[in-house]
């Protein structure tokens, strides 16, 4: 699990849904308090340009972790 926006390398996660076309279904983001308040909707729109530029859905887990 990717706990700061600075350590998503979109070029990395590209190559792994190219890679695994098969298992790789979606994109899922976590959506909690403690990410809102230290990073602000950050980790939601890296997680949405992946998304649109792989040509996958996106799922956003809204509970605590």
């Amino acid at each position: 699990m990717i706990q700061c926006p600075d350590f998503i390398d979109l070029d990395v996660a590209r190559k792994f849904v190219e890679k695994f076309p098969r298992e790789i279904r979606g994109i899922k983001a976590h959506s909690d308090s403690a990410s809102w308040s230290l990073w602000g909707s950050a980790m939601l729109r890296r997680a949405r340009q992946l998304a649109d530029e792989v040509k996958l859905p996106m799922y956003i887990h809204t509970g605590e972790l």
